[in-house]
């Protein structure tokens, strides 16, 4: 009887801690599976943002897409026509009044030098501006249909220059032919006008 006593016993006291180990083992193996399970990328992204933390490119999404534009370059406004431009020459054809001469035949030409350097006509208001010249002396001559030729001579260094104005006097067509004393046209001719006379140069 001893002996089936403690073989109930000692079967009993097994069974308990069989019952035992296995409750334990059940309870620590869904912790250890959560422990050891791969985490989610909604997870690691929400992270972040759960932390105040922004990422760079929803910050750019965010942003209003006129900030990030560029500037565009402008470019310079031309110069209105007319207008002087550095490292040139301006004058003003006008009468003995003081009233601007237009359509003046202006014309540069450099000391030495037979042909003209620059050529131009004046504008409504009786404005030129030479361009395009080198440093040196120049003598400007002025012609006009309606008013008497005039000179001007200038020494220019380079640098921005402006003229005082150039005086035409008024002018006027004479008109005729020349003719010796037998009525026999004379070609070639000169004609000399001196205090308001025209007379023939004898030469």
């Amino acid at each position: 009887m001893r002996d089936v006593a403690r073989r109930v016993y000692w079967g009993g006291l097994l069974c308990l801690l069989a019952a035992a180990a296995l409750a334990l083992y059940l309870l620590r193996t869904p912790a250890r599976e959560a422990a050891h399970a791969p985490r989610t990328s909604s997870s690691v992204e929400d992270a972040p943002a759960r932390a105040g933390i922004v990422p760079a490119a929803a910050d750019e999404r965010r942003r209003d897409p006129l900030e990030a534009q560029p500037a565009l370059a402008t470019e310079p406004a031309p110069e209105p026509a007319g207008e002087s431009s550095a490292g040139g020459v301006r004058g003003r054809a006008v009468d003995a009044l003081g009233r601007a001469v237009p359509q003046v035949t202006v014309q540069a030409l450099r000391e030495g030098e037979a042909r003209p350097t620059w050529s131009g006509t004046t504008d409504a208001g009786g404005r030129f501006t030479l361009v395009g010249l080198t440093p040196g002396r120049y003598e400007l001559e002025l012609t006009s249909a309606t008013h008497a030729p005039a000179e001007t001579h200038l020494e220019w260094s380079g640098q921005e220059l402006v003229l005082a104005d150039v005086v035409l006097s008024a002018g006027a067509v004479v008109q005729g032919r020349v003719t010796d004393v037998g009525g026999a046209g004379i070609a070639a001719a000169t004609l000399v006008h001196v205090l308001g006379f025209v007379g023939l140069d004898g030469g």
